[in-house]
């Protein structure tokens, strides 16, 4: 009995033996099935990292080149004016930023790049003599950004408005200038005052009636304002004054054209005779013979007609 006690825990020492190794041999696979599959995975995210990197970069390139080839206008000043107003400057900031979006520039250094280069000089002068505030964008790391935000704040500053006022006060209609064009002119400068609604009208009027050539013109800003119309009736009003000088000039032109010239009626003498002469030599000329007074007669009035 023991001899057989014996055999049976031999074999089931065996078996669970077998099991034993048949364990360790499934879990040596299935780690070495991890690491594949880890290894493979890890490839794979160095793959898509690099790739995305480079996306990246060509990116980055593909954007300074179409940066670089975008067709931006130089800053120039107003037509009449010598240096950048605001106007200006708002004009070329959109034209900057929606050429940026285009080619979704982000690159705060090569916008900066860009951005001296079509400045121009008075802009750039502008933006030279303002300073940067703790509110700005830092100008090391956002140069762009922090550029725009010096012109805007200077643009907006209270010692610009004053100056424009002061301009406007003294703007005057130019020698040769049309007066719908001076209101114009006028009105766009008020733009750049900082006026409210009526102060900026009353600011209107008083500069058109202190510097326009045309006294209607005066009268009918004090109306316009009177009536408190707008920029634009003011406007309308004076391009019909225009239009009735220029219909009065076109009627007086067709009125000149159409009258014939009328010759004056005078006495008409030989050189080196007088009147009381010939009028001697013909009475002389009834003495001698009738039939020679009857020539110079008829002579005479032949000549006369000619002349008539």
């Amino acid at each position: 009995m023991l001899l057989e006690e014996l055999a049976a825990i031999k074999s089931e020492l065996a078996s669970v033996r077998l099991e034993k190794e048949q364990l360790l041999q499934g879990s040596e696979a299935s780690t070495a099935d991890n690491d594949a599959v880890n290894f493979r995975s890890g490839s794979d995210t160095d793959v898509h990292q690099s790739a995305s990197v480079g996306n990246e970069s060509l990116l980055a390139t593909m954007s300074n080149m179409s940066l670089g080839s975008l067709n931006i206008p130089e800053c120039k000043p107003s037509d009449g004016e010598a240096d950048v107003d605001k106007k200006a400057y708002e004009h070329w900031k959109e034209i900057v930023n929606a050429s940026f979006n285009l080619v979704q520039a982000t690159d705060e250094r090569a916008k900066m790049d860009k951005f001296r280069i079509k400045a121009g000089p008075k802009l750039l002068e502008v933006m030279q003599g303002t300073s940067s505030t703790a509110d700005m964008p830092d100008e090391q790391s956002r140069p762009f950004s922090n550029a725009i935000a010096r012109l805007d704040h200077y643009f907006g500053s209270r010692t610009y408005i004053i100056g424009q006022r002061s301009k406007l006060m003294n703007t005057a209609q130019r020698s040769g200038e049309a007066s719908v064009s001076f209101v114009r002119r006028v009105g766009a400068a008020a733009k750049l005052c900082g006026y409210k609604n009526d102060e900026e009208m009353e600011a209107i009027v008083r500069t058109i009636v202190k510097g326009t050539t045309d006294s209607r013109v005066r009268v009918l800003a004090h109306r316009n304002w009177v009536n408190q119309g707008d920029i634009n009736s003011l406007i309308a009003m004076v391009s019909d004054r225009e239009m009735e000088i220029f219909n009065e000039e076109e009627y007086q032109k067709l009125n000149r054209q159409s009258c014939a010239p009328i010759a004056a009626v005078r006495e008409h003498s030989e050189p080196g005779t007088s009147s009381r002469r010939g009028f001697g030599s013909k009475f002389r000329g009834i003495q001698r013979s009738r039939g020679t007074f009857r020539r110079g007669h008829a002579q005479s009035q032949g000549s006369s007609r000619n002349a008539c």
